[in-house]
C-alpha cells in the first residue's frame, strides 16, 4: 500500500500545474513579488496580492487576489521614472501593508501608504544615490521604526533613510561600497545584536560589508573578493556553526561564491561553484528537508535554477 501510495503521489506531482491565467500589467514589467494583506471590507480577510514593477511605464501594477487563484482587475499605482525594485512593510505601525519604490532613473525611492485594503495613497519621494538598483526595508538603530536602505549603482553608495514611525522619513544618510553595487541585504554578521548591510558590487567583482552600530550609523566599508559582476547577495548560516554566511551570485563568471563568516563580521576567502550561464539572482531554503540550508540560483543566460544541495555534516 505504500509503495503504491508512493507511486501515486510521484505521478501526481510529475505534472503539479495545468494551465496560466494571463492578467495585463503595465509595459515592461521587470520585476514581480508577492504578500498578504487584510481586506478590511470583507471580515479583515487576509488575501494575497501581487505586485508588478513596469520600468517603461513609471508605475507598479498590483493584482489583489481573491483567495480562490484569480486575482481582481488591475489598479496602476505611479511611481519615479524607471523603477526597478519594490519592497512591502508596514512604515507607519497602523497593521497596513505599505509599498517602497526604487526609482532608477530619477533617483529616487517612493513611499505608498496602504489603506489596508489592498489599496495605496500617492507616492511620496526621497532622494537616493545616483540610480538606485535596489531597496530593502529593515530596523536600523532599534527603534521599533522601519527603515530604508537604498544600493545606488553610479555613485557607489547605501542610502540609508531612517524611519519616524509615521510613514515618513528623514533625509538620506551616504555611505560608500564598492563599484556599482547592484543588491543590498541586511544581517547581523558580528553576532551583536544590530543589523549590518552587504552590497554586491558588479563594477569591482567585490562585497562589501558595512557593520552597524546599531544606531542607524554603519561603520566604513571592509570589501571581499568575490566572482566577475556579483549580482545579488543572500545571507545563511550554510555550515551550522551559528556564524552568517553570504553567498553571491557572480553573473559574468558562471560561478557563485561562498564566503563563510567568523562571527565577528568578517569572513574567510571566498569558495566558488559552478553554474549556468549568467547567474543573476541567488535564494537559500531547505530544499531536501534535511534541516540543511541549500541554494537556489537563477541563470538568466540558459534560462535554468541551478540548485545546490548542502552537504555538511
Amino acid at each position: 500500500m505504500d509503495f503504491l501510495f508512493r507511486l501515486i503521489s510521484a505521478y501526481v506531482c510529475e505534472n503539479p500545474f495545468t494551465y496560466a491565467i494571463n492578467y495585463p500589467t503595465g509595459r515592461s514589467p521587470i520585476s514581480i513579488a508577492s504578500d498578504h494583506y487584510i481586506d478590511v471590507n470583507n471580515n479583515n480577510n487576509t488575501k494575497p496580492f501581487l505586485t508588478v514593477v513596469n520600468q517603461v511605464d513609471g508605475t507598479f501594477t498590483m493584482l489583489l487576489g481573491n483567495k480562490d487563484g484569480t486575482f481582481q482587475a488591475y489598479y496602476d499605482y505611479s511611481t519615479g521614472n524607471y523603477p526597478v525594485s519594490i519592497t512591502s512593510s508596514d512604515f507607519n505601525n497602523d497593521n497596513k501593508l505599505d509599498l517602497a519604490v526604487a526609482n532608477f532613473r530619477d533617483s529616487t525611492v517612493s513611499v505608498l501608504l496602504g489603506n489596508g485594503n489592498g489599496t495605496f495613497q500617492s507616492q511620496i519621494t526621497y532622494d537616493t544615490g545616483s540610480f538606485p538598483n535596489s531597496v530593502i526595508s529593515a530596523d536600523l538603530n532599534n527603534d521599533s521604526r522601519l527603515d530604508l536602505v537604498v544600493a545606488n549603482q553610479i555613485d557607489n553608495t547605501v542610502s540609508v533613510l531612517l524611519g519616524n514611525g509615521n510613514g515618513t522619513f528623514q533625509s538620506r544618510i551616504t555611505y560608500a561600497t564598492g563599484r556599482f553595487p547592484m543588491s543590498v541585504i541586511s544581517a547581523d554578521f558580528n553576532n551583536d545584536g544590530k543589523p549590518d548591510l552587504t552590497t554586491g558590487n558588479a563594477g569591482d567583482s567585490t562585497i562589501s560589508v558595512l557593520l552597524g552600530n546599531g544606531n542607524g550609523i554603519f561603520q566604513d566599508q571592509v570589501t571581499y573578493a568575490v566572482g566577475l559582476s556579483p549580482y545579488f547577495v543572500t545571507s545563511s548560516d550554510f555550515n551550522n556553526d551559528h556564524k552568517l554566511d553570504v553567498a553571491v551570485a557572480n553573473l559574468d563568471e558562471n560561478t557563485i561564491s561562498v564566503l563563510l563568516g567568523k562571527g565577528d563580521g568578517t569572513f574567510h576567502t571566498q569558495i566558488k561553484y559552478t553554474t549556468s550561464q549568467l547567474p543573476i539572482s541567488i535564494t537559500s531554503d531547505d530544499f531536501n528537508g534535511d534541516n540543511k540550508l541549500d541554494l537556489a540560483v537563477v541563470n538568466q543566460g540558459s534560462h535554468e535554477v541551478s540548485v545546490f544541495l548542502n552537504k555538511c555534516t
